[in-house]
């Protein structure tokens, strides 16, 4: 909880840049939505995304960007936050089509290399 930037809450997934048993520098963080509608959930990645990005500025390992990924299981949309502006990427990914879902996902991992 951090009542000075109106953070609270819990996060549901979280990537980090290293294998360990606690975080370390999370670069992604992931929010299951609760409906189909994926558009309503946004504001609570971008929540997620900022935590992670205030996380890491306080453990002295900033990071330009944080992605995030906004998912019903099915759908996938991702997001990007540099700085205070936060972007939507306005296609859908879906299970249906798991490379292109993996591809992106891997892509974007593959940029804090």
């Amino acid at each position: 909880m951090d009542k000075e930037n109106a953070l609270k809450g819990r996060c549901n997934y979280l990537l980090s840049k290293s294998i360990a048993a606690f975080i370390d520098t999370p670069v992604f963080a992931i929010f299951e939505a609760k409906d189909d509608n994926l558009e309503n959930w946004y504001g609570q990645c971008g929540a997620e995304m900022y935590a992670a990005h205030l996380y890491n500025e306080q453990n002295d390992k900033p990071l330009p960007f944080i992605f995030g990924a906004v998912t019903n299981g099915l759908n996938w949309q991702f997001l990007k936050l540099e700085g205070k502006q936060l972007s939507i990427d306005t296609a859908y990914y879906s299970l249906q089509n798991l490379p292109t879902l993996l591809g992106t996902l891997q892509g974007i991992l593959e940029m804090y290399d």
